[in-house]
C-alpha cells in the first residue's frame, strides 16, 4: 500500500473539467492541440503545390536519365554498326590512275571485301599507299554504305637519270622508280653525271636534287626558246668542274657551263640560226667562258652519241632512291 501510495503521489495531476456532453483539456492545454492542428493543415496545403513542382521537374529528370544511360546505349551501337552486314565493303573503286592497275593500287590498301567500311581509318591507308612509287599523291574516301574510293595522282617521269643503274625522276629531282622497258619512252630525257646514289649514301640527297632540276631547267628554257626546230637535246650531262652539257640527237654538244643559262641560250639561238641559214655542219659549242661571257667558240671535233643505247644496256641496281 505504501507503495502504491508513492507511485499515485509522483504522478503530475491532469486538470479535466466535466461538461455534459465529455471532457475537454483546459485552455492553455488546448492551444497547444490548436497549434498541431494548424502544423498539419499547413503540410496537407501544400501536398498539392509539392506535386506540381514535380510535374514540372519530370522532363529534366527524364533527360538526365537518359544522359546518364547514353554512354552505354551509344556503345551498344557502336558495335552494332561495325558488325552489320549492311556496312560490309563490296567495292573499291580506284581513280585517277594509269600507270598503275587498280587490282595494284587495291591490293597495296590493304583492305578486303568484306570489311566493315566504318572501321576502315583512311590515315592508314594513305599512308600505305604513299610508298607506291608511282603515287605522288593519295586521297581515300568512304561512299556509305559499302563503298571505299581510292584517288591517286600519279608521278609524272621528266627523265632518266643514268649512273648505278638507271631510274625514273620527275620534274621535282625525286629519283622514284628503278626504269623498267614498258617505262621507256622516246621523249624521256636522259640526265648523266649526277652520282644520285653516291649523293645518297652521303646524306647529300638535297644537291642531288638540285642538279636534276637544274638540269631539267635548262632543256626547259632551250624549248621555250624553240631551239628543238635546229637541234633535239636528247640528254644532259654534269660535272662538278665544267657544269652542265646539252647533248643532241644528232652528236652534237653545247657547253653551257654554270649559271646565267638565259643568256647563254641568246647567244646558241644567234649561232644556230647562222649555221642553219648558211648550212654548215654543227659539233661544238662552247658557252662556258665565264671571264668573256661573250664570246662563244664553235669546235669542229665529231662527238659520238652513246647515251641513248647506254640506257637499255644500263645494270639494275637496287636502291632506296630518292623520295618526298
Amino acid at each position: 500500500m505504501k507503495a502504491l501510495r508513492r507511485f499515485l503521489l509522483s504522478r503530475k495531476p491532469q486538470r479535466y473539467v466535466a461538461t455534459a456532453s465529455a471532457c475537454y483539456l483546459l485552455p492553455e492545454t488546448r492551444g497547444r492541440g490548436k497549434r498541431r492542428r494548424a502544423k498539419s493543415r499547413s503540410v496537407a496545403a501544400s501536398l498539392p503545390e509539392l506535386g506540381g513542382a514535380a510535374v514540372r521537374l519530370l522532363p529534366y529528370l527524364l533527360v538526365a536519365t537518359l544522359a546518364a544511360g547514353a554512354p552505354a546505349l551509344g556503345y551498344v551501337a557502336y558495335v552494332e554498326l561495325l558488325t552489320s552486314p549492311y556496312f560490309s565493303l563490296s567495292e573499291v573503286v580506284v581513280e585517277g590512275n594509269s600507270r598503275m592497275s587498280a587490282a595494284e593500287v587495291a591490293a597495296a590498301s590493304g583492305v578486303q571485301i568484306g570489311d566493315n567500311v566504318l572501321s576502315i581509318d583512311e590515315e592508314t591507308v594513305v599512308e600505305r599507299l604513299r610508298y607506291l612509287p608511282w603515287a605522288e599523291s593519295v586521297e581515300v574516301e568512304r561512299e556509305l554504305p559499302d563503298r571505299l574510293v581510292i584517288r591517286v595522282r600519279e608521278r609524272v617521269p621528266a627523265a632518266v637519270l643514268v649512273e648505278e643503274g638507271s631510274f625514273l625522276v620527275d620534274d621535282a629531282g625525286y629519283l622514284f622508280k628503278e626504269l623498267e622497258p614498258r617505262d621507256l619512252s622516246s621523249d624521256l630525257l636522259v640526265i648523266s653525271g649526277v652520282n644520285a646514289q653516291r649523293r645518297i649514301r652521303e646524306n647529300d640527297e638535297r644537291r642531288a636534287r638540285e642538279i636534276v632540276s637544274e638540269a631539267l631547267g635548262i632543256v626547259q628554257r632551250y624549248r621555250e626558246r624553240a631551239l628543238d626546230r635546229y637541234k633535239r637535246v636528247v640528254e644532259v650531262g654534269f660535272d662538278e668542274r665544267f657544269g652542265f652539257t646539252l647533248v643532241c640527237a644528232g652528236g652534237e654538244r653545247f657547253e653551257m657551263g654554270f649559271c646565267d643559262y638565259t643568256a647563254k641560250l641568246a647567244r646558241l639561238e644567234v649561232v644556230l640560226a647562222d649555221l642553219a641559214g648558211r648550212g654548215s655542219p654543227l659539233e661544238v659549242v662552247r658557252l662556258d667562258n665565264e671571264k668573256h661571257p661573250e664570246k662563244v667558240t664553235v669546235a669542229g671535233t665529231r662527238v659520238h652519241l652513246e647515251s641513248v643505247p647506254r640506257i637499255l644496256a644500263a645494270p639494275a641496281g637496287r636502291t632506296a632512291g630518292m623520295m618526298p
